[in-house]
């Protein structure tokens, strides 16, 4: 009877089948909530069928969470069919679950003839190789989704090669990430012939992964070749590049106001370290990866201490920085890090996850990141010897 509630959210209360079964009961009456968030509650299989049961035939919710919930490709089949149904559900978040090749070709087929979703997550699942193929085969007949989340998932060679063909067609897509995916060097490059001529992608993820210097090359250069590429945001995180990436990575920066990130130069194991280095510019290289790391730069560059940091990002002086304003504190200040890198250490530091950041925390923080510090300067300095 509820008309005022639009977003609704029960993220990790384990409200089992049973729970799913009454919410869904709920949503057949309900035609207020838009946003509805389940994920982490062991829902199962069977919750997820009288879900979209009721979801085919529910105009309302816009945005469905139902990630962490151990399903399986059973759940799948009837997701599918529910997107096959409903033209209202713009936003879909699958991830962490146990989605493989069956799933896969159930999303082909739906991602095949859906136009109204917009946004999809299924990162963290288990399609490998075949399942990737499907996923990539959908993607290169859809026509409506903007932004896909498929990390973790063991897409491969096969299905980098295929992805790479989906992005020569597909007009729609901006968003896509495609990190931990164990795609190696000529994966990478078939992604590369696919943004030559692509005009729509925005961001591309596709760092932590099996190919190096030359291939992440060949990929800058390809966006590079590509005068209508719509390309400004490009994560390579753990990949280390070339000096000739590096001098292309400053002039699509410079005439494409483009942000790019990698994992550094690629070093010399040769090198020895000079005792007389400051313990901080000795391991910054090893940790450039840690946002920790790049906090604590910009803290010193700028002649900051940590709690001028804090009061600058506690707007409302509360002695509490909520995740929203960390986020925004960050970017306000112009400290270079990516997505990624903000939601990874926003992590770190919010210890109790009560999803706010006390001075005591911060503390904390620097306490970890300095013992780290010492850790690693420890090893490499032995391994020197």
């Amino acid at each position: 009877m509820n008309s005022k509630i639009e977003k609704l959210d029960l993220e990790g209360n384990d409200i089992e089948e049973d729970g799913c079964v009454c919410l869904s009961d709920m949503l057949r009456e309900n035609i207020y909530i838009t946003k509805l968030v389940l994920s982490n509650n062991r829902i199962g299989n069977d919750g997820v069928i009288t879900l979209c049961d009721i979801l085919k035939r529910n105009d309302a919710v816009t945005t469905l969470d139902i990630s962490g919930n151990e399903l399986s490709d059973v759940s799948a089949v009837q997701i599918c069919e529910m997107l096959q149904k409903n033209a209202t559900i713009k936003h879909l978040l699958l991830s962490h679950n146990q989605f493989e090749e069956k799933a896969a070709e159930c999303f082909n087929e739906a991602l095949s003839v859906n136009e109204a979703l917009e946004s999809l997550d299924l990162s963290w699942n288990r399609f490998r190789t075949r399942g990737a193929v499907c996923i990539a085969e959908g993607v290169q007949e859809n026509y409506g989704l903007r932004c896909l989340n498929l990390c973790m998932n063991g897409f491969g060679l096969d299905g980098a090669c295929s992805m790479g063909k989906a992005l020569k067609v597909n007009r729609t897509l901006q968003e896509l990430d495609m990190c931990f995916n164990r795609i190696p060097d000529k994966g990478v490059e078939e992604i590369a012939i696919g943004l030559q001529t692509n005009d729509v992608l925005k961001s591309l993820k596709i760092g932590s992964n099996q190919f190096g210097g030359d291939s992440a090359l060949f990929l800058l250069k390809s966006i590079d070749k590509n005068d209508s590429s719509a390309l400004n945001y490009l994560e390579l995180l753990n990949v280390e590049v070339t000096e000739e990436f590096m001098d292309l990575k400053k002039i699509l920066e410079t005439e494409r106001q483009m942000k790019i990130f990698h994992g550094g130069l690629v070093c010399d194991d040769t090198y020895n370290i000079p005792t007389s280095w400051r313990l901080d510019d000795v391991v910054d290289s090893w940790m450039s990866k840690n946002p920790m790391s790049i906090l604590k730069k910009y803290i010193v560059e700028s002649g900051y201490r940590l709690i001028d940091l804090f009061k600058d990002f506690d707007k409302d002086g509360n002695m509490f920085i909520t995740r929203d304003e960390f986020t925004k504190g960050l970017q306000a200040a112009n400290i270079n890090m990516t997505e990624t890198q903000i939601q990874e250490l926003v992590q770190q530091l919010d210890k109790d996850k009560n999803g706010k950041i006390d001075f005591a925390e911060l503390i904390e923080g620097d306490k970890e990141y300095r013992e780290m510090q010492r850790k690693i300067l420890k090893q490499k300095l032995e391994e020197q010897k």
